[in-house]
Formats: structure tokens, sequence, C-alpha cells
């Protein structure tokens, strides 16, 4: 199993609440492959964190996210990125 953080920077301030939630809903109704998934706003980022087993360097999952905020905000210059994987062994899954 893979722990994947990624990080997007640049959404106005007004909408990172609610597209934490959404996103966080959208993972977790929509894409059963990633377990334990949350995405946060920290007052400035979104901070999504998901496990699976097939994301070695970020990048799937990342795609699957630059997805969900095209979808839940409408305004804005952002950008994404891939801050942490991390393989868990069987002790950490």
């Amino acid at each position: 199993m893979f722990r994947v953080t990624l990080i997007c920077e640049g959404l106005p301030t007004n909408v990172g609440e609610v597209a934490a939630r959404d996103i966080t809903n959208d993972f977790m109704e929509h894409r059963p492959w990633h377990k334990r998934v949350s995405c946060e706003w920290d007052g400035a980022r979104l901070i999504l964190r998901a496990e699976n087993d097939f994301d070695e360097n970020g990048n799937a999952t990342r795609d699957e996210f630059d997805d969900c905020i095209t979808a839940y905000v409408e305004l804005g210059d952002y950008e994404t990125r891939v801050e942490s994987v991390t393989e868990l062994d069987d002790d950490n899954a």
C-alpha cells in the first residue's frame, strides 16, 4: 500500500472548505480504490491524503485530485503537486 499526500495551492480562500468536503465525499463515493481518504483546507491549501495499492509515485492520484478540483471549483489559477508517497508495510497499513 501507498499513502499519497497531495497539495493544491492557489485556490480562492472562499472556496477551500467547501471544496475539501466535496472532494473527500467524491473520493469516498466514486473512487473506492482509494482508502482512508481525507481532504482538508488549512486556510491556504487543499491537502489530500489517500491510500491505495497502485500509485507508487502519486501521479495517478494527482490526476484524480485535479479532476475533482476542476469539477468542484469554478475559479482559480491553482497548482497541484505530490508532497509525498510513503510505502506502507503490513504493520502500517
